[in-house]
Order: structure tokens, then sequence, then C-alpha cells
């Protein structure tokens, strides 16, 4: 599900060539690892409020091939079930919805990421009836807008949709939109270039810690060029491949002291998006449809294209996880069989139209899932407190990407969350072994 795919492929050579550089720092305030949407929004807030401070990114390829930001689904929903989720998406949306304001460079176009609002429509089996409620209470308390509706009401509504097997419905009113990830990632990098953050196309090798704090980060560049980079603090925004960087600072690495012990549970897990033609495919459509039922979630791309991937809480998902796919992202590739045996099914029983649709390009990219409790990981390692953490969102990060990077601004900055408190997300929780689970999940 991703609308910027056509263009992003051919402006990738361009990108890169850039934002490599070759005078590589000796120090820097704040050294960022990862050049994502986490990373690059940790930036541009933090330059926001500390201008003329020296930052540097860290990405290991700044044509983005493989990144989960430029291969996700390009849509912001509120419909989760705890606060902080819910909370984050509204934030989020707001920035989103006012991104001229937030990400405008002097002298250039505005941005555009193509918003559209709309909302989600989530089709819930018996099974699920309880879920969909008890999420209904929790955004009437918080004063968000959905819906619940019965079938004959979608009906009204989709009359395409086929729901012999569907209890109830929930919709968002507000708050959500799908957009393009590409152009998001590229007016955020751009903005957070203007204010003079350096990205560096290397990978991160090591780090030297003295007592409780990092006090250097070691890179290879692409061309081979060596550093070592002094650092006030860092942040880990590597996505699917945190855990590793983790383990570079110490964190879960063989032999490490009890403080360190505990690694983060972040893996990356495939997943694959797939776009095809129905030309008497629906044309009035919600933002995304999740289909409770056959583990399918889809959405209309463009005049006669549509989009599908598999959701995480389905058995589909689930297979696809540990169906053996090696996680060398060099070697990704997507599994064409899937969508035969995964997710046309599903498409096909709930819109007739697709009976006759006609598979035209796939992409495969990477989940970054937390595997305690899908929800992310925000803040200082309690041993290491200028190593902070902004990963794990586990297929949600794009979207709370805004909140996420003023999150991690105010911890570096102000000690403590003064916006909105995440203090559940924190790695404390990953010491502890103590979920706090997020169940709606795609």
């Amino acid at each position: 599900m991703n609308s910027g795919q056509g263009y992003r492929l051919a402006d990738r050579a361009r990108y890169s060539s850039q934002t490599s550089t070759s005078a590589l720092p000796k120090s820097a305030d704040i050294v960022i690892i990862g050049g994502g949407i986490i990373g690059t929004l940790a930036a541009v807030y933090l330059a926001n409020r500390i201008p003329g401070s020296s930052m540097c990114i860290i990405e290991r390829d700044l044509s983005y091939t493989y990144a989960s930001t430029v291969l996700s689904a390009g849509s912001l929903r509120v419909q989760y079930s705890i606060p902080e989720n819910i909370y984050m998406s509204v934030e989020s949306f707001k920035f989103l919805k006012d991104i001229g304001t937030h990400l405008q460079v002097e002298g250039d176009d505005p941005p555009d990421i193509q918003l559209i609002e709309k909302g989600f429509l989530f089709l819930a089996p018996e099974k699920m009836v309880p879920l969909i409620t008890t999420y209904k209470g929790i955004h009437e308390k918080l004063g968000i807008p959905t819906e619940i509706l019965q079938p004959s009401e979608i009906k009204e509504r989709y009359p395409w949709l086929n729901l012999d097997d569907i209890v109830l419905g929930s919709y968002g009113c507000d708050y959500e939109a799908m957009f393009d990830p590409w152009a998001y990632l590229m007016c955020a990098k751009k903005k957070a270039q203007s204010m003079g953050v350096r990205y560096i196309e290397a990978e991160v090798k090591g780090m030297e810690r003295n007592g409780n704090r990092i006090d250097n980060v070691s890179v290879v560049t692409t061309q081979g060029e060596r550093a070592t980079i002094n650092c006030g603090s860092v942040i880990n925004a590597a996505g699917a491949w945190s855990s590793g960087v983790a383990k570079l600072a110490g964190i879960g690495a063989e032999g490490a002291p009890p403080d360190l012990k505990t690694p983060l549970p972040v893996e990356p897990f495939a997943r694959y998006g797939y776009v095809f033609e129905c030309r008497d495919g629906p044309v009035d459509t919600p933002a995304v449809v999740v289909d409770g039922v056959t583990g399918v979630a889809f959405r209309r791309e463009t005049s006669g294209l549509f989009a599908a991937s598999a959701i995480q809480a389905s058995r589909k998902f689930y297979y696809l996880m540990r169906s053996g796919k090696d996680k060398d992202s060099s070697k990704l590739e997507v599994d064409y069989d899937f969508f035969d045996e995964g997710v046309w099914p599903g498409l096909a029983t709930r819109c007739d139209a697709f009976n006759g649709l006609k598979l035209v390009s796939a992409w495969a990219g990477y989940y970054e899932i937390n595997t305690l409790d899908n929800n992310a990981i925000i803040g200082p390692h309690p041993a290491i407190p200028n190593f902070y953490f902004s990963t794990g969102y586990s297929g949600h990060g794009l979207q709370h990407s805004p909140a996420a990077g003023r999150a991690i601004s105010e911890l570096i900055l102000d000690g403590k969350f003064t916006t909105m408190d995440l203090s559940k997300f924190s790695f404390d929780r990953i010491i502890r072994n103590e979920p706090y689970k997020e169940l709606a999940m795609i």
C-alpha cells in the first residue's frame, strides 16, 4: 500500500548523491542512527529547539531501497486500543495536516505529501465484537469520534462489500488519512538538512562506552572511509535493525553485565504489499478496509488500481513471519505464492469484482516488530542515560513519527515528557518483562 512507489525508484540515485558526504565530522552533539522518518523527525524537532547544535544522522542506504518508511502503507489511523497510541495518532494527524508550517523550507515550494483525509473501516466477526466495543469506549472517553456500524449500515455506504460473515464495523470519523510516504520522508529530510543536520551514508561498527555513557560512535562509509564521532547523545532509530545497534552499545550483547543483559526485543519480519488492477472494482472506498475475518487489508490507490497486504492479527501474517525468509534485506524477495494462497482468496470473498483482478506489481519490506508487546520503545536505557531508543513501532512508526520526534526531543532536552506522557513505552518495561500490549494491529 504505497502510493509513492513510481517516482521514488526514479529519484533514488539523485537523492543519494545529494546527501552522501565525504567530510566526516569528528564530533556531534547528537548522533542519530537511522535516517528514516523516525530519525529524521527527531532531528527536526531537536534542531528547532537547539538551533546551531551539531547533529548528524547515520544511514547505511540513502537510496532507502529497503527502508520501512518508504515501503509502508502511507496511512494514519486513530483506531487503537491504548490511549498513548491514540494520542500519538491525533498529534501526528495535526502535524501532517499542517505540514507546511512544520516542514516548509524557505524559498521552496510548499511541502506536499498528497494527504487525503479518509477513515479506516474495520470489519469484525463475532469473536471481535468485545474488542471493537471496548475500543469504542476508550475512544469516547478520549473524545475521539468513531462509529460502530451494523452490517446494514456498512452495506448502505459500501454496497460492493459482501458482509454475510461480518457482525460489526468500526469507522474512524476523524484523524485518519492516506499520504505518500516517500514524499513525506523527502520533505522531512530536506527540512532537517536546511537546519544544519548532516546525513552520512555509513554503517555503525562500534560504540565506546565510558562508565555509563556512550562517548563515541565508529562508522564506515559506503566508500570505505572510517571515522570515530565523539557525541553527547545517541538515538537508536534504526528500525528493524535497531537490536543490532543496541548490541554495539553493549545492550544484550554476549557477556553483558546484569544491567545490560536484557536485549532489545525488536526483530525484522518480512511483509509484502501487492498492487492489483481491477477495472470493475469499487470507486467509493474507505482509506483502508481491515478485514478481521479474512486477515487481509486493502485500499484503492488510483483509478482501477488497488493495494493489499496481510494484517498482523491474522494467521496469514504469522505464517509470513515464520516462512523462513532470509532476514538479510539484500536477499528479501516478494512471495507471489503468498498472494495467490493467502491474500487473493480474502479479497475475492469480500468483493465479487476482485475475483477478476490482475496482479501488476509487488514489493517486499520489513516490519520492526517489538516481540514483547507490539508497541514503541521510547526513551533512554536506564544504565546508559545518553543512549536513547525510538524504535519497535511494529508497523505504526510512519504514522506516529511526528509525535515520536517530539517525545524524544523532550526527553533529551527537558529530561521528561512534557506534551504527552509516554512513560509506559520506556525500556524499563522490557527489563521487567511487563508487556503493554497494543491489540489493534494491522
